[in-house]
C-alpha cells in the first residue's frame, strides 16, 4: 500500500462522519483528499505570491467542499485513462 493510498484509508471514517453530518459534500471519495491537497500546496507554494491571493485560494477549495453550493463532480475512473484531459473536462456539468 503506497502512502497516499494508506492517507486515503485513514481519512475516510472523518470524511465519512463529516459527509453524514452535512458538512462536506457527499460526491468526495476519500481518493480525492490526497489530490486536493496536492492542490492546495501547490496553490499556497507559488513563488511571489501575495498573502492576500493565498487567502484568495483557500477560501475557493474550502468552499469547493461546501455541499449546499457543490455541482456535481465528473465520475471518477479507478483504472487508468487516457490522457485525455478535453474529453475528462467535459463530464464537468456547469448550470
Amino acid at each position: 500500500m503506497d502512502s497516499l493510498q494508506r492517507l486515503s484509508e485513514s481519512l475516510r471514517p472523518l470524511l465519512e462522519h463529516a459527509q453524514v453530518q452535512g458538512e462536506i459534500r457527499t460526491d468526495l471519495t476519500a481518493d480525492d483528499i490526497p489530490h486536493f491537497l496536492v492542490m492546495g500546496i501547490a496553490g499556497l507554494a507559488l513563488p511571489d505570491t501575495a498573502p492576500s491571493m493565498r487567502a484568495r485560494f483557500m477560501a475557493l477549495l474550502f468552499d469547493s467542499l461546501n455541499p449546499a453550493s457543490a455541482s456535481p463532480l465528473p465520475p471518477a475512473c479507478a483504472e487508468k485513462e487516457d490522457d485525455d484531459l478535453r474529453a475528462a473536462i467535459s463530464n464537468v456539468v456547469r448550470d
